[in-house]
């Protein structure tokens, strides 16, 4: 028989604040990385 879990509004509230901050960490790493890898590129074809 599996095993649930209820959980209650506060520790649902904090979950859901907890994954929106998880992904827009990743949303903003993930961008920052693109522009760094960008911005090294450029630099990179420019020297060639």
């Amino acid at each position: 028989m599996p095993h649930q879990t209820q959980t209650n509004p506060d520790m649902q509230s904090c979950i859901a604040a907890c994954t929106e901050c998880h992904n827009i960490c990743l949303q903003m790493a993930m961008t920052h990385c693109l522009q760094l890898g960008a911005s090294t590129l450029k630099k990179s074809i420019s020297n060639s």
